[in-house]
């Protein structure tokens, strides 16, 4: 059997593991990545695309923990899509330049005084008419419009950019067709896979990283442990395919401390115009069956966009799962998570803002680099990009 030596295995090739990839092999870091699905599956490709900075979390009127930890973000992808950040973005399709609150309705005076403040700390612009996205621009449209400094990305062409310079380092393996050997102190020893129809080889890392989303799980099982304990936080998105001609990137504020629907704006293979449709209908409807979450999303737009016509759109709607460190309340967590045990470590990036952090992080773990600069080639098929969930489903 061949045994192969590498500095680093990354398992999981969503955004996380995708980032973490390119940034050790910019390092000097003899690495692959083993993806059993295809490229993004999962929480990735579902992604709205939106580089948050956290102000859809103050809504309360004061920052919170979470906005705290990622209103730094949106700056460090900004320097990557410049090609001045820590992994060259410059090929990656910007959607939109900013994303943006708006409101149908005159805010709370608590509110309004907030955003006041944050608008002199230059985090949002409140805009006049001649400023707003077109669809805005209407004679019965009486709200508010506020610009932020968060940028919408194609998550498909980030998925690409991310894959273009590392691609000789990934490989598809399905989960039944590799076993973990463990030291006797609890490190991982070997790696052996036994794929069909191929020979049997072994890789030895220096230096594991579980970065799988939701299949962490699974693999901490593989390991033999059961901590990190993992949560899924389900969501139950909407797509709405129309020929409506006006883009939106935007949250609706309610009088909550949620946005009442969060829509961005996407193209199917076909041409036609996907808004994608998350928010506060999202996270409270994952207990309604597909019809009723439906009616309730076209309710929902007729109040806050009555003059838009989608009479002859054609909707959906799914569950996706949010992977995450358990919290005793079952709440979204405020910041990445990492946990690092003998020689690897469990990462869940929580918001896909948030990945260029988890980054840091496990970069201040690693291992010194071997130095070896010769191509690893293992007997294992290449993934293909995951489609858009939006041409999955329609």
């Amino acid at each position: 059997m061949t045994t192969i030596h590498v500095d680093i295995v990354i398992f999981g090739g969503g955004i996380a593991g995708l980032w973490l990839l390119n940034r050790f092999q910019s390092l000097g870091y003899r690495v692959i990545l083993l993806e059993s699905d295809a490229i993004g599956a999962g929480q990735t490709v579902c992604s709205q695309g939106i580089i948050h900075g956290g102000m859809k979390y103050s809504l309360k009127g004061q920052l919170t923990d979470a906005t705290k930890s990622i209103a730094m973000m949106p700056a460090r992808w900004q320097a990557c899509l410049k090609s001045q950040g820590e992994i060259d973005l410059s090929g990656v399709n910007v959607l939109s330049e900013n994303h943006y609150f708006w409101s149908p309705k005159k805010l709370t005076a608590k509110l309004l005084g907030f955003f006041a403040k944050q608008m002199l700390n230059a985090n949002l612009q409140q805009l006049k008419t001649s400023d707003q996205p077109s669809i805005f621009q209407q004679e019965n449209f009486k709200g508010v419009v506020y610009r932020l400094n968060e940028q919408v990305l194609d998550v498909n062409s980030l998925l690409a950019s991310l894959m273009n310079k590392t691609q000789q380092s990934i490989y598809k393996i399905d989960a039944k067709d590799y076993q973990f050997f463990l030291t006797e102190s609890g490190s991982i020893d070997t790696i052996s896979f036994t794929p069909k129809n191929e020979e049997n080889f072994s890789v030895q890392p220096k230096q594991v990283i579980f970065s799988a989303g939701a299949g962490n799980e699974n693999l901490l099982t593989q390991l033999g442990v059961s901590k990190p304990p993992m949560q899924c936080r389900p969501l139950h998105m909407v797509l709405v395919k129309h020929k409506y001609p006006l883009p939106l990137y935007a949250h609706c504020l309610g009088y909550g401390s949620k946005p009442r629907v969060t829509i961005t704006t996407h193209q199917h293979e076909d041409g036609d115009w996907i808004w994608y449709i998350g928010g506060d209908l999202a996270e409270s409807g994952v207990d309604f069956d597909k019809e009723s979450q439906i009616i309730r999303a076209q309710q929902e737009i007729k109040q806050v966009l009555p003059w838009v016509d989608l009479s002859n759109a054609v909707w959906t709607s799914f569950l996706i799962d949010r992977a995450e460190q358990h919290q005793e309340n079952g709440q979204r967590p405020d910041n990445v998570f990492v946990a690092h045990e003998k020689n690897y470590s469990v990462v869940w990036p929580t918001k896909l803002a948030l990945t260029p952090q988890l980054s840091e992080i496990i970069e201040q773990l690693a291992i010194t680099p071997s130095g070896l600069a010769d191509e690893i080639k293992l007997a294992l098929p290449r993934p293909l990009i995951a489609k858009p969930i939006w041409d999955q489903l329609f």
